[in-house]
C-alpha cells in the first residue's frame, strides 16, 4: 500500500491503480504453489457460472466464422426445450444483427431472469433459410458427466468432467442407471478434470 502511495502521489504520469494492484497480487500468488491462482472479477463470473449454474438459455458455444456456434446444449435446459441443436448458428438475438461480435458479449444478451424470454434467429446447416426461436430463459447447469455407458456385460464407464453444483447427484443418477444395467465394476474417469467445488469433490 505504502508503494502504490508513493507511486500515485510521485511518478511522472498518470498510473491505474487497479491495474497495479492486479498485477501485484498476481505476482504474489505465483510465488505460491502451482495451484493457487488469483482470478479477476469478470473471470470469476464466468467461473461461477461453470460451476454453480446460471440463469440463461442453457448452451455453450465459441465464435466460429463470426458467428456465435452452438457447440453444446445442455440436457433438459431451455435452448433444448425450445429445439436448438449443436451445430446452430445465432445470426441475431432480439432481431439485432450479432455477425462478428465480441464474444464476451454473447452471455450479456443471452442471460436473464428466470421465466423471461429471449428470440434467436438460428441458421442451421441443412436448412435454407433462417428461423426465429422464442427461448424462455430459466436455470442451466453444466452437466458434470457427459458419457457413461456399458463397457460389457459388467464393466461400467463414467467420465466426470468437473466438480459442479449437480455434480454428486448426477453421479449418483448415472450409477443407479448402469447398475439396472448389470454394472458390477466401474471405470471412473477423473483425466481432463477441470476441478471445480471442494465439497462436490468430496461428496
Amino acid at each position: 500500500t505504502e508503494a502504490l502511495v508513493h507511486i500515485a502521489d510521485e511518478y511522472v504520469d498518470e498510473i491505474d491503480s487497479d491495474y497495479l494492484v492486479d498485477k501485484a497480487i498476481n505476482a504474489m500468488v505465483e510465488e505460491l504453489d502451482p495451484h493457487s491462482n488469483y482470478v479477476h472479477e469478470n473471470a470469476y463470473g464466468r467461473m461461477t457460472d461453470q460451476f454453480m449454474g446460471y440463469q440463461g438459455i442453457g448452451i455453450t458455444f465459441k465464435m466460429v466464422d463470426d458467428k456465435i456456434s452452438v457447440m453444446r446444449v445442455l440436457r433438459d435446459g431451455p435452448a433444448e426445450r425450445a429445439g436448438m441443436r449443436l451445430g446452430d448458428h445465432i445470426i441475431k438475438i432480439e432481431n439485432n444483427d450479432v455477425i462478428a461480435i465480441e464474444q464476451d458479449t454473447v452471455p450479456t444478451l443471452l442471460k436473464g431472469p428466470i421465466g423471461t424470454t429471449v428470440s434467436v434467429t438460428i441458421v442451421r446447416p441443412g436448412l435454407n433459410e433462417p428461423f426465429d426461436v422464442l427461448i424462455t430463459r430459466g436455470q442451466a447447469f453444466l452437466e458434470s458427466i457427459r458419457y457413461y455407458f456399458m463397457i460389457d456385460d459388467k464393466t461400467g464407464y463414467i467420465q466426470l468432467e468437473r466438480f459442479a453444483r449437480t455434480s454428486s447427484d448426477e453421479l449418483r443418477r448415472v450409477l443407479r442407471r448402469l447398475e439396472g444395467q448389470g454394472m458390477k465394476r466401474l471405470v471412473f474417469v477423473l483425466r481432463y478434470n477441470t476441478g471445480g467445488l471442494l465439497p462436490q469433490a468430496v461428496e
